[in-house]
């Protein structure tokens, strides 16, 4: 209790006595105090707090002075009731980029309480305090409860004090804490996705249950022959004797997990995946298991992320579940503490078998599944008709499950060896991700050096044996340009050098390690590329003991530990949406349709119902590469990657074995011009695996067409397959087409020149052009097409006067048209090639998730177009260029002409532009983004102002408002007042005034028509719909971040988010799209017809509706 008293006089007394009992009560010490204890202010009032008194307990207090000879009389009685006692041990103990949760302990009933929690950045006072009640809140056996406070601010600090608010009264705050937010990251896997695909998983993520994901894919690449496949087998524990080269993939799934916490492996064959662990942690986040965590060393550099992950082995997010599980003992023996489940639970799982009725004849669903069981099918040609879907997936997911416990955490561990022969390098594309661990495999004995440049891709197919490339094959899929705390780029490479026992002395092993290393640092020394290598290890795969290679398993143990995607989170209802794709795995379906998988997906516990939704779990989970789903391909989903690498090597594999085939001309038209026929297509998805491919064939010749694998020739029953294509030379596909010939006229050489081009960039290219264009022909023989490894050249018409020569060199893909016609000039034609063929990058780049640029060059008609060649942005300064080739000058227009006209007719200052696709190199700092399109006008403007008018809309002086935003009506005004948690309305000359109370505080209104407005609720995320005859609110949207400025167009709302970006959204707050800021800060838009106006801070923005700044004030 802190009392206060006044005095006048000068305060001569030495101290006082305070008497403070319960009424009735006289046996309670008096509290004598002295002067010095007593805080004073220059008004003359005196305060002093008393402490350690009883709390809810109502206390008597008088006061009186003790001078030096004498005592006063008491002050009159006083009496007041101490509050509750204050929730003790209040602490954070778990924060995300947008939450924060909290925990205390109470030893009394809740008594229905509610709760005041007040959180705030330091310094800012007028933020709400939330109140929750005593429901939402999680607790445990102990008198642990615990809560998370969402939508918080990314990357601020929070001040948190909480007390308890009961009927009649309020306890003390807590002590307070601070902590802030993490940085807001995506997931890899979702960030690749687009904008409106990473607002709905925002979105998802707020609402619904989540646990962190762990696992871990080793993709092993190398060269032929360098021992990737009895690397994995010593990895796995397991015999070499018996081992072959790879043919195609080889995914081993459930053979090994490594636990989280240790970094330590366990191997065996049918190792059970972690989701029942999942799903437990996730209905009971706060349980303490795996505290154990911290126990693995990890460099201090590990990003925040992996930091959190390591400190707290669970995901602490609030749980809306109301699942009541009943499990059986858990044959795990790695045990935690016990699980809590809420008590409070309304869904109970029951584990008793039930009677299932079958809604729709395309479910079986057994009455006592497990998902060792297998169902027999009669149909095994449409195998995604047929789906196994227990009524009772969750109390399915706990059926082995005997025990109230949690185990401890697990990462699964896949590991995909991929063959090193040139034959799969088209095919691996499929497969590579950004989501793994790399092994890059090379023998010892082996020089690294750079591969060469070559003039055709013909002169390389054996750049597999460099391990540069695959150094730049593994860039290509790097998440960021920008490199992570740690200095390393994502995905990691942990390079390892086999053949180690063939240096048996000592001193021979030491020298021939440095030789690697110097040569290595000389190969990629100063490139970017090279940040992806963590680790070098040297083995012997023959005669090093299963220790050596126990130390590699821990090697990448810590490596998938500082890896973004670590501990990633994801909605709970994703776990168990794989839980159920793994049961029909499981069950022999290696394939499904969307109907289908829709279906499962609308299981009453996973309950996905939204198209979009589903679609987002789809290429979540292709993008990881757990499945292969494309969207124009509804017919064809892929649970098991290993089927479609399966059905790869049928027609892509340097061991089919030919003696057996009916139709020996077709294949060898394949072998020698890689066209292949629908009859040997069929063929030879018979002769590998039966029919379990050829009752797919028209759905995988989809896929190979997607891909590019495969291209139908048009009007043909061939398909062509470019990785298939035979070699020539350059000179002689020239001189076969005529190009060489005096009546040919040529263009320049048009260049795109890659810092790397991986070797299945020709196929997709090549695929472009077979379906755009019309192969030529090279003899009379229909059949005879100018395509070649490399090298292919097409007629752009129907005439075939003028045609395309497309080629491909080590770095770079080269285009240049010909013509046979006596018609001057080639007209726009060129540019037209040119800006389809930059887009086609554009969408490679897109399709393949991989992370390439180039520059453009160009060289003159008759020169080589793979060196020595003039960059563009020299050409449009310089007038004239000499040619090191012929030894002369050339003009840069005729060089550019007929490939830039066009664009050279916009340039108003060619020397500013920049054509380059910047990689954004960190280590080059010239690199600049490129300049947009338009520079906006900048103005400044006198500026003046004369009051028109001026309305009184306090209706008494003691009113204190806080008026930020208004709008006109008609005749009506409307303010927000967010002090008093207000709308006020009048007449536009200031009568008639009258309030709508609200819930929140606004911020800023639009009109959305005469009778209806939109509010936004800043610092709730909250907009309202208010209808202004009934006062009322209709509608109210959640939104992903602080909500500034709104405005209401064409029936969308356009509100700025976060100060960093303008979301579209319909009135049910479905965010259709997202508009960049011309700069942070901005707080308050307005849009109309066709352009929107925003202003930071210090100037206004005209934009156009896609976020392009036209005038700046």
């Amino acid at each position: 209790m802190t009392i206060a008293w006044f005095m006048n006089v000068p305060d001569e007394c030495l101290s006082y006595e305070l008497d403070h009992q319960p009424p009735g009560i006289d046996n309670l010490n008096v509290m004598t105090f002295s002067s010095k204890d007593v805080m004073e202010d220059v008004n003359g009032q005196r305060t002093y707090t008393l402490k350690n008194l009883l709390p809810e307990t109502k206390y008597a207090f008088k006061l009186r002075s003790i001078y030096k000879d004498a005592k006063s009389h008491y002050s009159d009685l006083k009496t007041k009731q101490t509050l509750k006692e204050a929730p003790r041990k209040f602490d954070i103990i778990d924060w995300t980029d947008c939450s924060m949760t909290i925990e205390w302990f109470i030893n009394v009933p809740d008594e229905s309480i509610s709760y005041e929690l007040d959180h705030r950045p330091p310094g800012i006072d007028n933020l709400p305090v939330r109140t929750f009640s005593s429901k939402d809140v999680k607790e445990d056996v102990n008198g642990r409860r615990f809560y998370t406070l969402k939508n918080l601010l990314p990357e601020t600090k929070y001040a948190f004090k909480l007390r308890y608010s009961y009927k009649d009264a309020k306890s003390h705050y807590s002590d307070s804490k601070t902590k802030q937010t993490l940085k807001e990251v995506l997931p890899d896997a979702i960030h690749q996705l687009s904008e409106e695909d990473k607002i709905r998983y925002n979105t998802l993520m707020q609402s619904s249950e989540t646990e962190k994901r762990y696992c871990v894919r080793i993709m092993i690449v190398g060269k032929e022959s360098a021992g990737k496949t009895c690397l994995l087998r010593r990895l796995l524990k397991e015999d070499i004797t018996d081992v072959t080269s790879t043919d195609g993939v080889d995914i081993v799934v459930q053979r090994c997990k490594i636990n989280i916490g240790d970094g330590k492996w366990t191997i065996g064959k049918g190792i059970n995946d972690d989701k029942v662990g999942r799903i437990k942690r996730a209905l009971n986040p706060y349980a303490e298991v795996g505290r154990n965590t911290q126990n693995m060393q990890v460099e201090e550099t590990n990003n925040m992320n992996i930091r959190q992950g390591d400190e707290k082995s669970t995901n602490n997010k609030d749980i809306t579940t109301n699942t009541k599980v009943r499990q059986e003992n858990s044959n795990d023996t790695n045990e935690s503490s016990s699980l809590f489940l809420p008590e409070d639970s309304i869904n109970k799982v029951n584990l008793d078998n039930k009677e299932v009725t079958n809604e729709s004849s395309s479910l079986v669903i057994p009455e006592d599944f497990t998902t060792d069981d297998k169902v027999n099918l009669d149909n095994k040609q449409n195998e995604s008709s047929l789906l196994v879907m227990p009524n009772d997936l969750m109390s399915h997911v706990f059926s082995e499950s005997t025990d109230n416990t949690l185990s401890n955490l697990y990462a699964l561990c896949e590991l995909w060896d991929f063959a090193g022969q040139k034959e799969f390098y088209a095919t691996h594309q499929a497969f590579l991700t950004s989501s793994a661990v790399y092994l890059v495999v090379a023998d010892m004995k082996d020089d690294i050096s750079k591969q060469g440049l070559g003039q055709c891709f013909a002169d390389f197919q054996n750049i597999g044996e460099y391990v540069d490339f695959w150094f730049d094959s593994i860039h290509c899929h790097r998440t960021s340009d920008k490199r992570a705390r740690n200095g390393h780029f994502n995905p990691p490479i942990v390079l390892v050098f086999t053949g180690k026992d063939k240096y048996e002395i000592e001193a021979d092993l030491k020298k021939r390690k440095k030789e690697l290393n110097d040569q290595l640092d000389q190969v990629l020394g100063l490139q970017s590329k090279y940040h992806h290598l963590h680790k070098k290890c040297y083995l012997s795969n023959l005669t090093d003991t299963d220790e050596e290679f126990v130390k590699l398993q821990h090697v990448i143990s810590e490596t998938a530990r500082k890896m973004d995607n670590w501990g990633n989170t994801f909605p709970l209802k994703w776990i168990l949406l794989e839980h159920l794709i793994d049961i029909n795995k499981n069950d022999g379906k290696n394939i499904i349709n969307l109907n289908d998988m829709s279906k499962l997906a609308e299981h009453h516990d996973i309950n996905i119902l939204e198209k979009d939704e589903l679609l987002l779990f789809l290429r979540f989970q292709h993008t990881v590469g757990n499945i292969i789903f494309f969207e124009n391909i509804p017919d064809l989903i892929i649970l098991k990657p290993q089927w479609l690498a399966d059905a790869f090597r049928c027609l892509v594999s340097d061991r089919i074995d030919d003696s057996g085939l009916h139709h020996l001309k077709d294949w060898t038209l394949f072998r020698r011009q890689g066209k292949v026929s629908e009859s040997l297509i069929t063929e030879l998805f018979k002769s590998k695996d039966g029919s379990q491919f050829s009752g797919q064939k028209n759905n995988l010749h989809k896929v190979m067409e997607k891909l590019d694998i495969l291209v139908k020739i048009e009007n043909s029953s061939y398909y062509i397959m470019p990785s298939q294509m035979p070699s020539s030379k350059f000179e002689d596909v020239c001189r076969n087409v005529g190009i060489l010939t005096k009546n040919c006229k040529r263009t320049s050489w048009l260049c795109y020149k890659f810092k790397f081009l991986p070797p299945s960039f020709f196929n997709h290219i090549s695929a472009w052009f077979i379906k755009q264009y019309i192969p030529s022909k090279v003899d009379s023989d229909a059949t005879s097409f100018a395509l070649y490894r490399g090298i292919c050249v097409f007629d752009i018409d129907i005439s075939g006067c003028e045609k395309i020569l497309v080629t491909m060199s080590t770095d770079t893909i080269a285009l240049q048209v010909v013509s046979f016609s006596e018609q001057e000039g080639f007209g726009s034609m060129c540019s037209g090639i040119h800006s389809e063929v930059t887009q086609l990058f554009e969408d490679i780049k897109q399709r393949y998730k991989v992370n390439i640029s180039f520059k453009i060059h160009f060289k003159c008609s008759d020169g080589y177009y793979f060196k020595d060649t003039f960059e563009y942005d020299n050409l449009i300064i310089e007038k004239k260029r000499f040619c090191i080739q012929h030894k002369q000058m050339h003009r840069s227009d005729q060089i550019l002409s007929p490939w830039m006209n066009s664009e050279l007719k916009e340039i108003p200052d060619k020397a500013k532009i920049n054509t380059t696709q910047d990689d954004q190199n960190p280590e080059n700092d010239s690199n600049k983004e490129e300049a947009q399109d338009q520079t906006p006008v900048k103005t400044n403007l006198p500026v003046s102002v004369n009051l028109r008018q001026q309305i009184n809309i306090k209706q008494s002086t003691n009113e204190d408002l806080a008026i930020s935003s208004c709008i006109k009506t008609g005749n009506t005004l409307m303010f927000t007042d967010f002090r008093n948690n207000r709308l006020i309305i009048c007449n536009s000359d200031g009568t008639d005034i009258h309030y709508i109370p609200l819930s929140y505080e606004p911020q800023y209104i639009t009109e959305i028509d005469g009778n209806t407005v939109a509010v936004s609720c800043t610092y709730d995320n909250t907009i309202l719909i208010i209808d202004i005859s009934s006062r009322s609110v209709t509608s109210t949207i959640n939104t992903r971040g602080n909500c500034y400025g709104i405005s209401y167009n064409d029936n969308n709302l356009y509100v700025v988010i976060s100060l960093s970006m303008i979301h579209v959204m319909d009135l049910t707050g479905k965010v259709i799209r997202a508009i960049p800021v011309p700069s942070y800060g901005i707080d308050d838009i307005t849009v109309d017809r066709d352009r929107l106006v925003c202003k930071d801070s210090t100037s206004i923005y005209c934009c156009s509706l896609d976020g392009k700044v036209n005038v700046e004030i």
